[in-house]
């Protein structure tokens, strides 16, 4: 799956990085300093899962996607169709990507909501109408310690998600979404109809 991951923090910068060990394409939205030294050096990934680790980072400029590297790009370069959406900005930016959600989205693209607050699915789907969008939270300590370095502390990285009644995605694509995260070392729980979680 081409991934495109929106917000290069603590939590979207842990999961470009796995993701991107793990193989898969991955195009990272950044910006300012974090996001030029991850062009100049990598990014510096400090995980608890992964050991200490360098991705190698490039432009990302629509033309190519290296399997196993980090694509940089921002919302307003970003050009590609993804088929997995990861939104990792903090709620108050939604707004802000909305846009960039749209461009990347195609028929098949699941975007997934990893933010800061409950309710963001309905949220984001409100403002990017057309596209497939299912909720999800996550369990995770990350941050940023230095522009260009993520730190994910300990073994926790748990992602839960599901769909959303009428939304379209179908129990298959989210088994493809759950065994690509699981495969670079997120644990996953789901439900293929609807996220239905207490904490």
């Amino acid at each position: 799956m081409k991934c495109l991951v929106i917000g290069a923090g603590g939590v979207g910068g842990s999961l470009a990085a796995l993701l991107a060990l793990a193989g898969n394409e991955v195009t990272c939205v950044a910006r300012g300093e974090h996001k030029e030294k991850m062009l100049a050096h990598g990014l510096r990934f400090h995980s608890g899962i992964k050991g200490e680790q360098v991705v190698p980072c490039y432009v990302y400029d629509g033309t190519e996607e290296r399997p196993g590297e980090i694509g940089v790009a921002t919302t307003e370069t970003y050009r590609g169709k993804a088929e997995l959406i990861l939104v990792c900005v903090k709620g108050y930016s939604v707004d802000s990507v909305a846009d960039c959600i749209v461009r990347a989205s195609g028929e098949r693209t699941v975007v997934l909501p990893i933010l800061n607050v409950y309710g963001s699915g309905p949220r984001i789907a409100r403002a990017c109408p057309g596209s497939r969008v299912i909720d999800g939270c996550i369990y995770i300590v990350g941050y940023i310690p230095a522009p260009g370095e993520v730190t994910q502390c300990g073994q926790v990285c748990k992602l839960v998600f599901g769909g959303r009644p009428g939304v379209g995605v179908s129990p298959g694509v989210l088994e493809t979404v759950l065994r690509l995260l699981a495969d670079s070392g997120v644990t996953v729980l789901y439900s293929p109809r609807t996220l239905r979680v207490v904490v």
